[in-house]
């Protein structure tokens, strides 16, 4: 049998698609100067109420199916400011044409850009400090590969009610998706019965946060529509009453989507970081 040690360093390694952290968001704005990185398009990046216009692209592809995919980096350098670019649509499809626009043509692109930004002093509206809404520009890779999971019993509504919890959780704020991968990895089920709840208090105890710093990401969770509480909870104060649970919901009425997290808790009881990784990540590749 592998070591557990072992098991994790592949998982590291496996090839996975990581939205970019808030600080290299920041940079990338910054220097973009309001504009489309490719050479002459005056494409705002965002317009003047903060709506995304542009796209944020890979030089080199995060997904192995992706343009100028280059095995030799790791998952972090993917996500990394020197292998990002603020596109326009238009040029985000014409750059995928490889033969006319290979990686070495694609870094010049962004140097020459950025370098633009530098020489300005980076005074474009943008250069200041703004809120970046990390979630705004998450990828999801869809529920693609689902044949770990017991499917004998499936219905054809399963797939797209599937796909809508998915869809849920890659829109939440980082942290707050991680407390969600965190309870679901964690959470118990009801015997003879398709309902799943979580217990707050034991996830204060096992990842080391008190609740009070737990409570404002339940509550993003709650407005989500993605846990509810039950009428008789306690005081939010006081999670170790008896009776406080967290149950998580669905967006279907036949019970597709508690399915679904039924089967990968199941699947995933005795490998909880596959699980939790999954869910972070916005994927279905294990």
């Amino acid at each position: 049998m592998q070591p557990m040690q072992n098991v994790r360093l592949t998982m590291a390694e496996r090839v996975r698609r990581l939205n970019p952290t808030p600080q290299t968001l920041r940079r990338l704005f910054a220097l973009s100067q309001n504009r489309c990185a490719f050479e002459g398009c005056t494409h705002p990046v965002i317009d003047q109420d903060g709506g995304l216009l542009a796209e944020v692209c890979h030089i080199e592809a995060a997904n192995q199916t992706g343009q100028r995919f280059n095995p030799a980096q790791t998952n972090e350098d993917r996500r990394q400011f020197e292998n990002l670019i603020l596109l326009c649509r238009n040029h985000h499809r014409e750059t995928d044409d490889v033969e006319r626009f290979p990686t070495s043509v694609m870094k010049q692109m962004k140097a020459v850009h950025d370098s633009k930004a530098s020489a300005v002093g980076m005074t474009n509206g943008l250069a200041q400090e703004r809120f970046v809404d990390q979630s705004a520009y998450a990828s999801l890779q869809l529920p693609m590969n689902f044949q770990q999971l017991d499917l004998s019993l499936l219905e054809d509504t399963f797939f797209p009610d599937a796909r809508k919890i998915m869809e849920a959780v890659a829109r939440l704020p980082s942290l707050t998706r991680s407390l969600y991968a965190h309870a679901l990895a964690n959470s118990h089920a009801w015997p003879n019965d398709l309902s799943i709840y979580c217990d707050p208090f034991e996830l204060t105890l096992r990842l080391d946060h008190s609740y009070e710093k737990l409570k404002p990401h339940f509550s993003i969770l709650e407005t989500n529509g993605l846990i509810w509480f039950p009428e008789y909870r306690t005081d939010w104060t006081h999670p170790n009453t008896p009776g406080f649970r967290s149950y998580f919901r669905q967006f279907d009425k036949e019970d597709n989507g508690i399915y679904f997290l039924l089967l990968a808790t199941r699947r995933f009881e005795r490998e909880k970081e596959v699980l939790v990784d999954i869910f972070e990540n916005g994927g279905f590749n294990s």
